[in-house]
């Protein structure tokens, strides 16, 4: 596990008496709907998902400046940070969304 997903997880590990939140490891079952099927869940959740958008593809317009050429209002595209078998650590929260909080590898 990342240093950052200790982190997170320990944050919200100190707070599950008060805010029921408990973290779950889950693995990534498909991209596109994206599905994870969490390990204390036991069955795949697609609906309800809710992820940062950096682990999701998707095209961001920008300026790109550097000592050779500017590129002013280009589109780039960022590829998607999740692959179908990847582990990562969510929430369930009010019973019907799950948070994907981040993605998880061994040390």
């Amino acid at each position: 596990m990342s240093a950052e997903a200790a982190r997170i997880i320990s944050k919200i590990s100190g707070r599950k008496q008060t805010s029921g939140f408990e973290p779950m490891l889950g693995t990534v079952s498909a991209i596109s709907p994206l599905t994870v099927k969490f390990d204390d869940v036991g069955f795949d959740v697609s609906a309800g998902l809710l992820v940062n958008s950096s682990f999701m593809g998707h095209k961001r317009k920008g300026d790109i400046t550097s000592p050779v050429m500017d590129l002013p209002d280009s589109e780039i595209e960022f590829k998607g940070a999740l692959s179908a078998g990847d582990r990562v650590v969510g929430v369930a929260v009010g019973g019907t969304h799950y948070v994907i909080l981040c993605k998880v590898v061994p040390a």
